[in-house]
């Protein structure tokens, strides 16, 4: 009787133990997620408040610099026409950077299953990247004509090379040991990629497709400077040619929140897909 209590008291106490470590680990980390939003909102409250300050302090030109309070007026005034434009946008970016991520896992799986391709490829692919490309736009258009083809195949050319690199990064870290013994069970090569390689890669494929998204979103924008006929970027680039400066303005908050959008959402798939990995 006494052994039982002793047991059931040292279990109790277990329970305890654990409970009060969980607390510890996961208290400080939720509490530093809420915090890590304090500093930048008020940073950003301070800026937005400093430039409506010197813009009716100083009394600047609406054409020149635009008061946050008239930017928030347009964006009010004129919302169908700045969400209309956001859609194209967005459905650029998405459709590019889904194109490139089917791209860049493939070519990823080809570099790694072949070091001769790896060493005749990868050269051209870091070549191709160098290459400007503001100064492709125009090709591309001459090739493809205005419409969402040249948008779509800037923003893959844009945004494929890290989703490249880091699967690469991904396949190639595996554990030389687990290697040998996974080879030593006769398992054949497209089981090795799928069963090793691929899942040890998914982590290093997210952080990919997070820098890939904003690559996506800026590629998108710089298509529809050379050949958008609709877009934040056409609204940029025919805005400028207007002296319409408010509705330029008006376009980057929405840029920024749709960049943040899609960030947060390749962040939150990884936590599904990669729950193992805390960076998450």
């Amino acid at each position: 009787m006494i052994e039982r209590q002793a047991a059931a008291q040292n279990q109790v106490g277990e329970d305890q133990i654990m409970s009060t470590k969980t607390a510890i680990d996961q208290g400080p980390r939720a509490d530093t997620r809420g915090r890590s939003w304090v500093s930048p909102t008020f940073t950003m409250i301070a800026i937005i408040g400093a430039w409506e300050l010197y813009v009716r302090v100083t009394d600047t030109a609406e054409y020149l610099l635009p008061a946050p309070s008239a930017i928030a007026e347009y964006m009010v005034e004129d919302y169908r026409v700045l969400a209309t434009n956001t859609l194209s946008t967005a459905y650029v970016t998405l459709a590019g950077f889904a194109i490139a991520m089917v791209l860049g896992l493939g070519l990823a799986v080809i570099l790694v299953a072949s070091e001769r391709v790896e060493r005749a490829l990868f050269p051209l692919i870091i070549t191709s990247q160098v290459i400007p490309k503001v100064a492709v736009a125009p090709v591309l258009v001459v090739w493809m004509g205005f419409g969402d083809a040249p948008k779509i195949t800037l923003t893959v050319l844009i945004s494929f090379l890290p989703i490249v690199l880091n699967a690469v990064l991904g396949m190639k870290s595996l554990d030389g040991d687990i290697m040998n013994l996974y080879r030593s069970l006769k398992s054949k090569r497209h089981q090795e990629f799928l069963y090793l390689r691929f899942p040890n890669a998914i982590p290093y494929i997210i952080e990919g497709a997070k820098v890939a998204i904003t690559l996506a979103l800026i590629g998108s924008v710089v298509g529809e400077f050379m050949s958008g006929t609709s877009g934040l970027g056409y609204l940029i680039a025919s805005s400028s040619a207007r002296m319409e400066t408010v509705r330029a303005f008006a376009t980057f908050p929405i840029l920024a929140l749709v960049g943040i959008v899609f960030f947060y959402v390749i962040e939150a798939v990884g936590r599904v897909i990669a729950p193992w990995e805390r960076r998450y």
